[in-house]
């Protein structure tokens, strides 16, 4: 993984707020799920909303689903959650700017 993309995804997590040593095991709402077996599939009210969002980069249930109808099934661990944020960024068509640190050009100023 190049420098770039491993900067990426951490600035993912700092700004999903999972950069801490619990990030990939978070829910959404802060509190942490056990294991690592599937996506956690809890659906979580915070703060007036309600989502599945789980792990490092608060990956919802279905777009998990998605991941692993592409991939293949998978654990929700933390390589799988990496993997799964890079196959988003390559979904978008942003990898390879990613990866040049092409962002301000990509994402905008």
């Amino acid at each position: 993984m190049s420098q770039n993309l491993s900067a990426f995804l951490l600035t993912i997590r700092y700004c999903e707020g999972t950069a801490g040593p619990n990030g990939y095991r978070t829910h959404f709402g802060g509190s942490l799920f056990d294991g690592y077996a599937d996506h956690p599939r809890r659906a979580i009210t915070a703060s007036g909303y309600t989502s599945t969002a789980a792990g490092a980069y608060q990956i919802l249930a279905g777009t998990w689903d998605d991941y692993c109808r592409a991939t293949g099934p998978h654990g929700f661990t933390p390589p799988e959650q990496d993997a799964c944020a890079v196959w988003l960024i390559n979904r978008r068509g942003a990898l390879a700017d990613v990866e040049a640190g092409r962002i301000a050009d990509r994402f905008g100023p």
